[in-house]
């Protein structure tokens, strides 16, 4: 799990909801990056629980990307 900095909205006027912070699985993490120019994620960095964890794009939790 990483935490990654994704496109959002970037109609909002906040910037949170440009370029929201959220958790991501690893699997999804390598999936986005194949998509180069089409990638969902701006920026990955190493994983914050305060942000949850549950990833944005799957839904699998941390608990079960440990299980696999």
């Amino acid at each position: 799990m990483k935490t990654c900095t994704i496109f959002g909205d970037l109609s909002s006027e906040k910037s949170s909801d440009n370029y929201p912070t959220v958790p991501i699985c690893d699997e999804c993490v390598k999936e986005d990056q194949v998509r180069k120019e089409e990638s969902k994620i701006v920026q990955i960095g190493a994983f914050d629980p305060s942000l949850g964890d549950v990833c944005e794009f799957c839904g699998k939790t941390l608990e079960e990307e440990k299980a696999e």
